[in-house]
């Protein structure tokens, strides 16, 4: 049984300067004195770190080593998402009203009992964090939410608002989401998710635990590798913490509309923040998204909260946006309400463009779902905003590529269609000569897997001098299963973009390759040319390839 040796790594980003996130030591949080630190935090960075949370690492590696197990054994328990770059990611979500964190679905406690329990204890944790960041809050900023209440004494201007942040939230959902992130091999985009803001007040985030597997040694770390923020300067930042039990806040677009502040004010906007998952492995992640009162009033909006997300769930909200004659980004006036200039909204989040963005002829900006390709509501999970032009007549449509298609199988020629990816990310089958040279490498990938097949039947021949050699013999089996099984899982990938003509490819080039080099072989006890067994019936009286049924061996197969 493979040993797991679990150490803590400290990585630096490798593309993005670091940045210390100001702290606060949550036993001296309010303290006279640190209210200054705290009040500078937000207002210049629009980020804390609380620290010294006793228990929290523990309590979070205990959440997530269950999660992954969870994730592991049954998937289709998760809400799966195809990420810009490929990673796919897979999501459970609760919520905590009034201090109670909500359990899961039925389904889920049940097939998963160890991730309830231990996420349970996790979260109560974080509540009491964010309970001890909203208490602070309102110490270091004076500010009043407007209510949906009617008032029986007209003269009372504080009757219909809330007069304090803790008082607010103390009825306010809160979103917890957990993710298990899974990086591919080969990165199809720079970024996993896109520079965005947040649409709540504010977020909390442990730092999220990254695996590393490296033969049978697994590397676990709790660090913040690939979550970079963008500065006012426009310069990228990866954050990184002090502590190891610590929380990160980082403010919302929401606090703008929601919160009514009287003197100081924190950042504005919220944090622009990406998400870069690191190459070849898992990072899971919690995340805890404070949201306003039900019937909180906007600052900018003439309806409560509950009415606000109602109407989005509904699709009254959707943003219309056009790009006319100077091509630049036309932004219904209800949109920029809700992600302010210049902001866009899809996924759940506000993407902030350059003015100057434009999209081409007969182009309009969408929210697209990144694995379908096609338009859907900006509330929906596995979404990003594009400029989708479709061209009459066009093989595909070119802005929007996908690595596989989640909807069953489609043929190429549809120009409302995404792409394919074709195995790796600037691989993108845009157009017919690129599709037919896809085709035919497939055809010949299928052909060259059962040459290899051939190949090592022969050299497994007592009689061949190939065999006189051990080491050349364990050499030459070595590398031709090795690449045997990679040709296999290269010709499966290609089969699970559920692109007809490729699926069609793939069964043609095994077929004809093998009509052509092994229709006189023996019938392989394995499935598929990838998993195929290693056992081969061989005929020790020649080396034409003919098996004699007289003289019959078998090398030895694990199964027997």
């Amino acid at each position: 049984m493979a040993t797991k040796v679990v150490c803590l790594l400290i990585v630096r980003g490798a593309l993005a300067s670091v940045l210390l996130v100001p702290s606060v030591d949550i036993s001296r949080i309010f303290a006279a004195e640190t209210q200054t630190s705290f009040r500078n935090a937000l207002i210049q960075q629009g980020m804390l770190e609380i620290s010294g949370v006793r228990g929290l690492e523990a309590l979070q590696l205990e959440a997530m080593s269950a999660l992954m197990s969870c994730e592991l054994r049954n998937p289709e328990l998760f809400t799966l998402a195809i990420l810009e770059d490929g990673t796919r990611r897979n999501t459970v979500a609760s919520q905590t009203i009034r201090g109670v964190s909500e359990p899961f679905e039925e389904k889920l406690n049940q097939a998963c009992p160890k991730f309830s329990i231990a996420s349970q204890k996790f979260r109560r944790l974080i509540t009491l964090v964010g309970d001890a960041f909203i208490t602070a809050f309102d110490s270091a900023f004076s500010v009043h939410v407007d209510r949906d209440k009617i008032c029986d004494d007209d003269d009372d201007p504080t009757c219909a608002q809330y007069s304090s942040f803790t008082e607010a939230l103390s009825t306010a959902r809160q979103l917890d989401h957990f993710h298990v992130y899974s990086a591919p091999f080969a990165r199809e985009r720079d970024y996993s998710i896109e520079f965005h803001s947040d649409d709540g007040l504010f977020i909390a985030i442990p730092p999220p635990v990254i695996i590393s597997s490296q033969g049978l040694s697994t590397s676990a770390s709790r660090d913040f590798r690939g979550f970079e923020v963008k500065l006012d300067s426009g310069e990228i930042r990866e954050i990184k913490t002090r502590s190891k039990n610590s929380v990160v806040f980082v403010l919302g677009a929401g606090m703008d509309r929601w919160i009514q502040f009287t003197g100081k004010h924190p950042r504005p906007g919220g944090v622009l923040h990406a998400v870069k998952v690191p190459l070849g492995v898992t990072r899971m992640w919690f995340g805890r998204m404070f949201l306003p009162p039900d019937d909180a009033f906007g600052v900018d909006v003439d309806i409560p909260f509950r009415e606000y997300r109602k109407r989005v769930e509904q699709g009254d909200l959707h943003p219309t946006v056009a790009c006319g004659a100077p091509q630049q980004l036309v932004h219904n006036a209800r949109l920029d309400s809700k992600c302010g200039e210049g902001g866009y909204r899809c996924w759940r989040k506000c993407y902030y463009m350059d003015v100057n963005v434009t999209c081409g002829e007969d182009s309009q900006l969408e929210c697209v779902s990144q694995s379908s390709g096609k338009s859907c509501d900006p509330e929906q999970h596995g979404c990003k905003p594009i400029c989708s032009g479709v061209s009459t007549g066009s093989f595909c449509n070119k802005d929007i590529s996908v690595t596989m298609y989640m909807e069953g199988f489609v043929s190429p020629g549809d120009s409302k269609e995404a792409c394919i990816i074709f195995l790796f990310g600037g691989w993108t089958l845009d157009s017919k000569w690129k599709f037919s040279l896809a085709c035919l490498g497939t055809v010949a990938l299928g052909m060259v897997l059962e040459v290899l097949i051939l190949f090592r039947r022969r050299i497994r021949d007592p009689q061949n001098k190939w065999r006189r050699s051990r080491f050349l013999f364990v050499s030459l089996e070595m590398l031709s299963y090795g690449t045997q099984v990679l040709l296999g899982y290269l010709l499966m990938l290609v089969a699970m973009t559920y692109s007809s003509p490729l699926f069609g490819c793939v069964i043609a080039g095994l077929v004809i390759g093998h009509i052509a080099f092994n229709l006189e072989g023996p019938v392989s006890e394995g499935a598929t040319p990838c998993c195929e067994a290693a056992s081969f019936q061989v005929d020790i009286n020649g080396t034409d390839g003919k098996i004699g049924e007289e003289s019959l061996i078998y090398l030895p197969d694990d199964d027997k």
